[in-house]
């Protein structure tokens, strides 16, 4: 005998057996994307697949490789220290320097393509090179700044500083230094003998045996921001004048910034610059 059947009895039925392989499908899925998951984080950590272009993976699974881009003209004592042997075993990472002492439109696109901006040695910088460095800073890149580089503004002779001219620089920099004009507050650049004092001791950077050390050499007067942290200073001795020589900024959310008031590599500060490019990329330090 055959029974009416109902309507409403056929969608119902249809639609739990239509729902039903859909249910099946998303929890077996499951697996799957962890498994995807696991492999992409696998492939990472041994450098097989290159995240460094891929946000949010790229913070939470650092490359390791570490891409720096020397801007200016680095001092010999420079070179050698980052292509030494204890930079390319820090912290089971390789150092991969870029080097460009032509600071113009050209290279902002190396900018672009590194982890830590490293600006030395040159004081004139383009206005579209110092408008890359801060948005990349910006951005989430590192930067470190030695000495009175990109100080000046190539055909502009009236820019003497990061905080004067087109795209500051100062919007990330820990420092300030000179004026509006050479004769209203020149550069002033002091050979100084003493030692460095470390006024920070706990900041990664220093690691944990870093001492007060030996210095003489160039150092460039600057002042502090008021939100930057004085990591350490240069002490002549007591009576004189002590200059400040690490400095760091706060950009949160933006990149790590390191400013040397001297050259670290001249300084033989072979640990202490090591570290600083650990801690700016968030490895160890």
């Amino acid at each position: 005998m055959l029974y009416p059947v109902h309507h409403g009895d056929y969608v119902k039925r249809r639609g739990q057996y239509a729902g039903q392989p859909s249910s099946f499908h998303a929890e077996s899925a499951i697996p799957l994307i962890l498994i995807a998951i696991l492999a992409i984080f696998l492939a990472a950590k041994f450098n097989i697949l290159p995240v460094d272009n891929i946000p949010i993976l790229n913070q939470i699974i650092p490359s390791k490789d570490i891409k720096i881009g020397v801007f200016g003209n680095p001092s010999e004592e420079m070179r050698a220290l980052i292509s030494s042997s204890e930079f390319q075993g820090a912290g089971g990472i390789a150092v991969r320097p870029v080097y460009q002492d032509k600071l113009d439109d050209r290279s902002k696109f190396y900018v672009r393509q590194v982890d830590v901006i490293i600006l030395t040695g040159e004081p004139y910088c383009d206005r579209t090179f110092r408008k890359a460095v801060t948005d990349r800073v910006k951005g989430g890149a590192s930067l470190i700044v030695i000495g009175d580089a990109c100080t000046r503004v190539t055909g502009d002779n009236t820019v003497i500083g990061w905080g004067i001219g087109v795209q500051l620089l100062s919007t990330v920099m820990p420092v300030e230094i000179g004026g509006l004009t050479p004769r209203r507050e020149p550069i002033r650049t002091y050979f100084a003998t003493g030692q460095i004092r470390i006024i920070n001791p706990d900041h990664p950077i220093f690691g944990t045996a870093q001492k007060d050390f030996a210095f003489a050499g160039d150092v460039v007067d600057v002042t502090p921001t008021s939100s930057a942290d004085v990591l350490a200073q240069v002490d002549t001795g007591a009576g004189q004048r002590n200059l400040y020589a690490i400095v760091e900024g706060k950009t949160f959310p933006a990149g790590k910034v390191i400013y040397f008031a001297f050259d670290p590599a001249q300084a033989r500060a072979v640990n202490l610059f090591k570290n600083t490019l650990l801690y700016l990329t968030s490895r160890q330090g």
